[in-house]
C-alpha cells in the first residue's frame, strides 16, 4: 500500500510540473489606443483598448476597460516613472494587471495644450484574467498629455509584445 501511495504521489507531482512545463505561452502583438483625465498633478483616469494579435495564428483578442495611473518618481534624465492599474469592463475577456516602473520621457515642447509623451512598459508585477499568467511585456505607448485644463491625455500609438502562459 506504502508504494502505491509514493508511485501515486510520485505522478501527481510529475504531471503537475510538466503540465505546467507545457502551458503554452502565448505571444502577442500589441495595438490599441488609451485615453484618460488628470485627477491630480500624480493621478489619472481613463479608458484603455487593446488588441492583441496573437503571432502564430493571428487570431484577435480585445481587451477594454478603465486605467488608473500614477507618478511614482523621476529621474536625472527627466524622465517619469509611473504605476498603472487596468480592469476590464468587459465580461467576455476579464483581464487585471498591474504595471510597474513605466517610464514616461518628454518627447519635445508643449504643442498647443499638449505635450508629445512616450512610456515604455516592460513589468507587469500583477494580473488576474486574461492576463494572469504574463511572461513577457515590451510594450511603447505614444500620445500626449494635457497641460490645460480639461485637456485630455491621449496615447494612440501602442505597440509592442505580451507573451501569456495560457493554461
Amino acid at each position: 500500500m506504502k508504494k502505491i501511495v509514493i508511485i501515486l504521489t510520485f505522478s501527481l507531482v510529475l504531471f503537475g510540473y510538466t503540465h505546467r512545463v507545457n502551458a503554452d505561452n502565448i505571444c502577442y502583438d500589441v495595438g490599441g489606443e488609451i485615453r484618460t483625465n488628470t485627477i491630480s498633478l500624480t493621478q489619472q483616469s481613463g479608458t484603455i483598448e487593446l488588441l492583441l494579435t496573437n503571432q502564430e495564428i493571428d487570431e484577435e483578442v480585445r481587451l477594454e476597460g478603465e486605467i488608473n495611473g500614477m507618478i511614482i518618481g523621476d529621474d536625472a534624465d527627466g524622465a517619469i516613472y509611473l504605476t498603472h492599474t487596468a480592469t476590464s469592463n468587459d465580461e467576455s475577456t476579464p483581464f487585471t494587471f498591474v504595471t510597474l516602473y513605466d517610464r514616461a520621457v518628454f518627447l519635445g515642447a508643449p504643442e498647443g495644450c499638449t505635450i508629445p509623451i512616450s512610456e515604455t512598459i516592460t513589468n507587469i508585477i500583477g494580473g488576474d484574467g486574461f492576463t494572469a499568467n504574463v511572461t513577457y511585456v515590451d510594450i511603447v505607448v505614444n500620445g500626449s498629455i494635457g497641460v490645460c485644463s480639461g485637456t485630455p491625455n491621449y496615447f494612440e500609438d501602442i505597440s509592442g509584445v505580451i507573451c501569456i502562459d495560457q493554461e
